[in-house]
């Protein structure tokens, strides 16, 4: 079994943090970049951590030194010289394989700009002669951390689509698929879309967060004009308010609720459910 170094960039996020425990866990050596070491210090020296800036050569040398593979997510909110210098360094640096961390929606991605910015980086990657696995999940189960502290303050949980059905994976499901991408055999070009296994809309999931924190709550569906007023308020850039718009619109069509068991028939046992995700998170809500 291959033994090199694993890079892993995104170690602290959802996906991430799964996927360096995992790997960890397996045995195989890990190296992982941090904005803020603090963020990763809980892995003692169970990882080598490397600081700086993405946007420096020196930095990418050292996060590149010695690994044979990388973990990469794409950051898709900086300019785009940020994902092709980190993408031209692992080229220059020896690295035999890719594994991105993309979206499902990048199989078509038409004119949502946040499918489209995943298969540029996509594509990015395929152009730089490296081997590469692209691993697409669609909804994250944790996306219901968003509602925790209306949840804890209020009971309730807001959302602009109560109805419309989709299909969450767990972090932890989709770095399993990771983690067998890095570590296995015969992965280069494999493209892997990911689902959950169970279709629910958002106020299925609202009920079984109840059922699990023991108390009643409310799933409140919002006009879609006033949760896009909300988040330009914060912030949010108008590209990616546009691609929240489209998702949530397609979501409210009856669109959002695509299955498939790619997950089963890569790891041989079924996906995490919601239920079991929430037991696991259950103190983000108490």
């Amino acid at each position: 079994m291959d033994r090199e170094i694993i890079a892993v960039l995104g170690a602290t996020g959802n996906v991430g943090r799964q996927l360096v425990e995992q790997l960890i866990a397996a045995g195989f050596p890990v190296r992982v970049f941090a904005r803020d070491q603090q963020k990763s210090a809980h892995w003692g020296d169970k990882v080598e951590r490397v600081l700086g800036d993405l946007g420096e050569p020196a930095t990418l040398t050292r996060l590149f030194d010695g690994a044979g593979k990388l973990f990469c997510l794409s950051f898709i909110d900086q300019p785009p010289e940020l994902d092709r210098g980190i993408i031209e360094g692992a080229a220059r640096a020896g690295i035999r394989q890719i594994v991105k961390l993309s979206t499902i929606g990048a199989a078509a991605p038409g004119e949502v700009a946040v499918a489209k910015r995943h298969r540029e980086r996509e594509q990015w990657i395929e152009a730089s002669g490296i081997p590469w696995t692209f691993v697409r999940p669609g909804f994250f189960m944790s996306n219901a951390l968003r509602w925790a502290p209306l949840v804890k303050t209020q009971g309730k949980v807001f959302t602009p689509s109560a109805e419309g059905a989709t299909t969450p994976i767990s972090p932890h499901d989709i770095a399993e698929v990771a983690r067998m991408a890095l570590t296995g055999s015969g992965q280069a070009g494999k493209t892997y879309e990911l689902t959950g296994g169970e279709v629910l809309t958002a106020r299925q999931q609202t009920a079984v967060l109840a059922s699990v924190l023991g108390k009643p709550l409310e799933c409140i569906e919002l006009p879609m004009e006033s949760v896009l007023k909300n988040q330009r308020k914060s912030g949010m850039p108008e590209w990616l308010l546009e691609s929240m718009a489209a998702l949530w619109t397609s979501v409210r069509a009856g669109k959002g609720g695509f299955q498939n068991e790619t997950f089963r028939q890569v790891t041989g046992h079924a996906p995490q459910t919601f239920e079991t995700w929430c037991q696991e998170n259950r103190a983000a809500f108490e």
